[in-house]
This record gives structure tokens, C-alpha cells and sequence, in this order.
């Protein structure tokens, strides 16, 4: 607390009065601020609490710009890894697309794979030997052929593992597989050679 003079007597009163206690003048402490100057404070405020708010809905609109920007992203670069997938896909299947031995002298100068003959006897087991195999959506595409003792026959199968069932077709001309039916799915039947088939792709 400090003396300061009356304006009106001169008598020295405290700072923190409200009027002169001699002559009773009001002193400054007691005099309201003018209204421009309330006004001037609370547009002060008003402005303040604008430029927080406008602030904080600047930085969210900043935070949505880039999410919507990384999702964006995320979305071509998916597409784009898919068309080239399946663009790599497209070319190795083309690769993979081979010419069917015409008879049997042709057909064992290549190395074939045997299939074991297991569950439908040993009359059947050296006969079968993998002519290819692709995979495609889940789908086991299988081409083979069947070694007769006069004449060999080939065949065409797709296996679906995970739903243990399979279609084909056959035919005594490699030819004919290009455009053949495969029909129907079915379940291997067990003890045949469509189960050693089926076995042998799936295992």
C-alpha cells in the first residue's frame, strides 16, 4: 500500500481508498475504466479465444488432409503392386504354356515326374508321370500322362485342395485337351487313381 495526494484537498490517503476521507473525492481506484476501454478488453478476449479456436480447427483439418493423403497413397500403391502381380503372373503362365508330346518317344525325352500309384494298386504305380503344375486363385491346374502299354493317354485336372474336390478330363490326343470340358467338381473317389492324383498335388 502506498500515500498518494488527494486531487481535490492535496491530503495524502492510501492508494487503495475510494474516496478521500477529509473532502470525500472520489479517487481514481473508484472511477470505472471507460466503456471504449471494457469494450477494447473484451474484443481483446473475444479475438483470443477465435484465433485458439481457429487454431485448433486448422490443425485438425491439417491432421484429416494428411490421413486422407496416406490412405490415398496406400490405395495406388496397392493397385499398383496388383497390375503387377498380376502383369508377372500373366507372364509366367505364357512361360509356363508348353507344347504336349506328341507320341510316346517324344513324351519320355523330357525329365517328367512320376506320380506315385499308392492307393489304387501296383498295376498303376509307374504309369503316371506330371506333364505341369500351376496354381492359380487357389486352384491346382494339372496336366499328366498315362503310360499304356500300347498307347499313351493324357489328362487334364484342377484340384481344389482346401475343398477336397477336383474335375477332369482325358483323352488319348493332347490336342483335344486345349479345348475339353473338365466337367463337373466331384470328390476323389478313395482307393483310385484321381485320390493318388489328388494326394500326391495336395501333399
Amino acid at each position: 500500500m502506498a500515500l498518494i495526494n488527494c486531487p481535490e484537498c492535496s491530503k495524502s490517503i492510501s492508494d487503495q481508498s475510494t474516496a478521500c476521507p477529509s473532502c470525500g473525492f472520489p479517487t481514481p481506484r473508484s472511477t470505472p475504466p471507460p466503456l471504449q476501454q471494457v469494450n477494447r478488453n473484451s474484443n481483446s478476449l473475444v479475438n483470443s479465444r477465435q484465433r485458439k479456436k481457429n487454431s485448433g480447427c486448422s490443425g485438425v483439418t491439417i491432421f484429416l488432409l494428411i490421413i486422407i493423403v496416406v490412405i490415398s497413397y496406400s490405395l495406388i500403391n496397392g493397385y499398383n503392386n496388383y497390375t503387377e502381380r498380376a502383369k508377372r503372373y500373366s507372364e509366367e503362365q505364357s512361360s509356363q504354356v508348353e507344347e504336349l508330346p506328341q507320341t510316346q518317344e517324344s513324351a519320355f525325352d523330357y525329365s517328367l515326374t512320376q506320380i506315385p500309384m499308392l492307393l489304387s494298386g501296383s498295376g498303376e504305380d509307374g504309369r503316371y508321370f506330371l506333364i505341369s503344375h500351376s496354381a492359380s486363385y487357389g486352384i491346382e491346374n494339372v496336366k499328366y500322362i498315362r503310360r499304356g502299354n500300347t498307347s499313351d493317354s493324357y489328362g487334364e485336372m484342377e484340384i481344389d485342395c482346401a475343398g477336397n474336390k477336383m474335375r477332369k478330363t482325358s483323352s488319348d490326343n493332347p490336342e483335344a485337351l486345349v479345348s475339353a470340358d473338365l466337367g463337373d467338381w466331384y470328390t476323389p473317389t478313395p482307393d483310385w487313381t484321381d485320390q493318388d492324383i489328388f494326394n500326391f498335388i495336395c501333399d
